[in-house]
């Protein structure tokens, strides 16, 4: 289970109150007040402030190439050393070829995974499937592999998507993308 860490400045500022109240005299109801303010700001903080709330729906991703990452972050759920593929540089004509693989992987389990690539429209999207098996590396071409494969590979920034592809539910692994001229 993850390590939930509460936020540093409601911290910082219940600490604060805290120590306004022990150095103030008797009666002074303001800084009760604002000690229960800082207080139940910081609960309400904590509350909201969980770990899911944090960490985006794999929809919500978008590669930006001047980084060369994805944004917002968003950590796999599945242990491994997860590298994915794609080309650096922007491409002038099509096909693409994306890739995954688990650096760390050992043994030959076979692991069906899927990559959706989001459209510069950031509206439309299509899949395709690969496995993986130890260390060895999957490849897809985008757009020949993909369902539906897009009449049109219009020009602009690509957001590809691995997640393991199982029981109606996608697990997430890693997020890269492309451009094309």
């Amino acid at each position: 289970m993850p390590v939930q860490r509460l936020p540093v400045l409601p911290v910082l500022a219940c600490s604060g109150a805290l120590l306004l109240v022990a150095c103030s005299g008797p009666g002074d109801d303001r800084i009760a007040e604002l000690e229960e303010e800082i207080v139940a700001e910081a609960a309400d903080e904590a509350d909201t402030d969980t770990a899911e709330s944090q960490t985006p729906d794999r929809s919500e991703l978008r590669f930006e190439p001047e980084s060369m990452r994805c944004s917002p972050h968003k950590s796999p759920v599945v242990s491994g050393s997860w590298q994915s593929s794609a080309p650096r540089v922007e491409v002038e004509d099509p096909p693409v070829e994306l890739g995954l693989r688990d650096q760390s992987g050992s043994g030959d389990t076979e692991l069906s995974v899927q990559v959706e690539v989001y459209l510069p429209d950031d509206e439309d999207w299509v899949t395709a499937g690969g496995s993986l098996a130890g260390d060895d590396w999957t490849y897809v071409d985008f757009p020949e592999d993909f369902d539906p494969e897009p009449s049109d590979v219009p020009s602009g920034v690509y957001t590809a998507v691995w997640s393991i592809d199982g029981a109606g539910e996608r697990t997430f692994l890693a997020c890269d993308g492309f451009e094309v001229e």
